[in-house]
């Protein structure tokens, strides 16, 4: 979603909801009225303001009430067209006290933006990346990484675990994707233009032209839920869902260095630990969505679920190891970060498999569990 469809979209849902009909607190006397630019992707509800009466997001939302509405959060917004991907600069620079948005736009910043926003292909799970992040040295990689930007930097929301994407045809081999032309950006277009694909980075509405004239030959965009809207399954009836190029995406609440060294303690306190609660909460509601989505793909439009072949799926793990050793040899910094990356998946690999991916197999017994 674009941003400025974001915003219009945010007043039109707040304006049924009159600030005289909340039940606003008692507002705190030092209220500060932050500056935070949005590309429009975090998936937190639309929510009214208690403090403002103005449309804010649920993150938002959660913070003002912490703080008593201490901390006020408003859109930034421009007379001017502002390029894609410049929320990270206007954070930077201080043209807003911060951005709301997914860490993989900034990869042209630095390379480890693709891993902290969670473009590591066959990298971590989810479950796994929390651990790493919050009980390794995740975390603290990814402040000092900020830092070289002027930037505190929050995991807040998700979308989940991302599918490798929408197909015309059920791929039997590798030559079935030599030629094809394929919405593939980032991760997915470095392995498909290395498998023979022609691929790029396109527009919905040229995306939804080519379904439609057969001269597309797949889609990569997000998981069910949230592609169910743009209505890829009425041309594409495969969808791959092999987990492969974003095993833990999520999107980030930045701050400019200078706005965060101004809060008190107890507000950073409350901003980690709201954002800790937001992140868990939406990757809580990304399950029930896509678990949803995928059933009424299946039932009411007739998509079949797909997994690559064998000989595909190795071919593909294979280049995502080409994709990481590229990144590992940018700098010493970011062979620092995947040198513990790696160790940490190879750690938990064991654990994952003997425990989760057991479980998962042996729920498909056949047995009777309920009634």
């Amino acid at each position: 979603m674009k941003r400025r469809d974001f915003l219009k979209r945010a007043t039109v849902a707040s304006s049924t909801v009159g600030i005289s009909s909340l039940a606003v607190p008692a507002v705190a006397q030092a209220r500060r009225e932050l500056t935070i630019i949005t590309d429009g992707s975090p998936t937190g509800g639309q929510e009214t303001s208690l403090f403002t009466g103005e449309p804010t997001t649920r993150l938002f939302h959660w913070i003002e009430r912490a703080t008593n509405g201490e901390i006020i959060f408003r859109f930034y917004e421009s007379e001017d067209d502002i390029p894609e991907d410049a929320e990270f600069e206007i954070a930077m620079t201080g043209q807003a006290d911060g951005y709301y948005a997914g860490e993989y736009h900034w990869n042209a910043h630095h390379i480890l933006y693709r891993l902290f926003g969670g473009s590591m292909p066959m990298g971590l799970s989810m479950e796994e990346f929390l651990g790493w992040f919050y009980h390794g040295e995740g975390e603290a990689m990814w402040n000092e990484l900020g830092a070289q930007f002027n930037i505190k930097p929050f995991m807040s929301d998700t979308v989940g675990t991302q599918v490798t994407g929408w197909f015309t045809e059920e791929v039997r081999s590798l030559e079935d994707l030599e030629g094809k032309n394929m919405h593939m950006p980032a991760v997915m277009g470095y392995i498909m233009e290395r498998l023979g694909a022609n691929v790029g980075d396109y527009e919905t509405s040229v995306i939804m032209a080519g379904l439609r004239d057969g001269s597309m030959y797949a889609v990569e965009r997000s998981g069910p839920a949230n592609d169910i809207g743009a209505g890829f399954h009425e041309y594409a009836k495969y969808l791959y869902a092999s987990v492969l190029h974003e095993p833990h995406s999520f999107s980030a609440l930045g701050f400019n260095l200078e706005t965060w060294n101004s809060f008190t303690a107890d507000q950073q306190r409350i901003i980690r630990e709201i954002s800790m609660a937001h992140h868990s909460y939406a990757l809580a509601e990304s399950t029930a969505r896509n678990a949803a989505a995928m059933r009424t793909l299946q039932t009411e439009h007739g998509v079949r679920i797909m997994q690559f072949p064998e000989d595909v799926m190795i071919r593909m793990c294979e280049l995502s190891g080409d994709f990481v050793r590229e990144m590992a040899a940018t700098d010493d910094f970011s062979k620092r970060v995947i040198d513990s990356y790696v160790a940490y998946r190879d750690e938990a690999l064991d654990w994952s498999e003997a425990t989760t991916g057991k479980f998962i197999e042996t729920r498909r017994l056949p047995f009777r569990y309920y009634p």
